[in-house]
This record gives C-alpha cells, sequence and structure tokens, in this order.
C-alpha cells in the first residue's frame, strides 16, 4: 500500500515521465524539452505540473470505487504495471469498507 495524492504525484513527476517517454528514445523534440523542464523547474504543485506537459492527466487522482476526484487516496494491490491489479481509494470508500467488514463480523 502507499499513499497518492497531489503532493506524491508532483514530486514524482519527472520519475514518471522519464519511464515513460526514455531519453534514449526521446532525446530530441516535444517529449526531450518537457523532461528536461519537469528537470529543471522541478515543479511541486498540480497547477506547474499542468502547464509544463500541457494537459491535466499526469496529476489526476482519483477514488477507483466512487470514481471521484480526490487530493489523496490509497494504492492498494500489486505495484502499477501493465495488467496489474491494483486500486486506488479513498477515505471515505475505506470507512465504508471497514464498516461491511465489522458488520459482517457481527453477523458471523
Amino acid at each position: 500500500m502507499e499513499i497518492v495524492s497531489k503532493k506524491t504525484r508532483a514530486k514524482d513527476i519527472y520519475k514518471r515521465w522519464i519511464k515513460q517517454y526514455p531519453l534514449k528514445y526521446h532525446k530530441k523534440g516535444k517529449w526531450a524539452q518537457i523532461g528536461a523542464r519537469l528537470k529543471n523547474e522541478k515543479p511541486k504543485t498540480e497547477e506547474e505540473v499542468n502547464a509544463i506537459i500541457g494537459n491535466e492527466s499526469w496529476m489526476r487522482v482519483h477514488c477507483y470505487q466512487c470514481d471521484e476526484p480526490k487530493d489523496i487516496v490509497v494504492r492498494v494491490g500489486e505495484k502499477p504495471d501493465y495488467e496489474s491489479s491494483t486500486s486506488w481509494i479513498c477515505k471515505d470508500c475505506l470507512i465504508i469498507a471497514l464498516k461491511m467488514i465489522e458488520d459482517h463480523e457481527k453477523l458471523v
């Protein structure tokens, strides 16, 4: 498990960008320019990251259960990868899940 938040997404943006667009394949052009800006400017906010990349997709944080945008969620399951079983769950949905478990335990 790990916390995923706007803050953590901004903090590791360069690492995530380079993983998606390795320098060995994109030494020139748009992807390299964006990568260089992320590395040099070290954006700290959602707005700064979005301005450099040109869209909001790299900073999105949402709950997979309620499908609502959130500032912070918990990643549970396998480490995110192609075909991994991973989910991001918000505090409200975790509380509901815990209540469901507690209610079920009372029945048993």
